[in-house]
């Protein structure tokens, strides 16, 4: 015997069964929280008109990540010792914080002196 398993979407604000191409489920982010609901077609578009006036005066974060290549000078984290840079600094009277990210300006002078 055969069995078959079948899966309904089902509207998450009031619960009406969402036939096949009458739905979809959208995603959306607020205060850092991604959230996901499954809508009919026309509760979609009520959540995008919702939604319209603040994601116009918004800007885009985050997203799709991006394939081109990184612009050439950068540093990447293999290009330097962060422990390195930081003894470097510190016998040569750089100021530099000890602890957070190392500016550019500084792992530029670290390259310069021949590191």
């Amino acid at each position: 015997m055969a069995q078959k398993t079948f899966t309904r979407l089902v509207d998450d604000l009031d619960e009406t069964i969402i036939e096949k191409g009458a739905g979809q489920t959208v995603k959306f982010s607020l205060d850092g929280t991604a959230y996901e609901l499954d809508l009919t077609n026309e509760h979609a578009d009520e959540l995008r008109e919702a939604f319209s006036r603040y994601v116009q005066a918004a800007r885009k974060t985050g997203g799709q990540k991006s394939t081109a290549s990184k612009p050439s000078g950068t540093a990447s984290k293999s290009d330097v010792s962060p422990q390195a840079v930081r003894e470097w600094a510190k016998a040569n009277k750089v100021e530099l914080s000890a602890r957070g990210r190392i500016p550019q300006s500084v792992i530029a002078q670290f390259k310069a002196a021949g590191n």
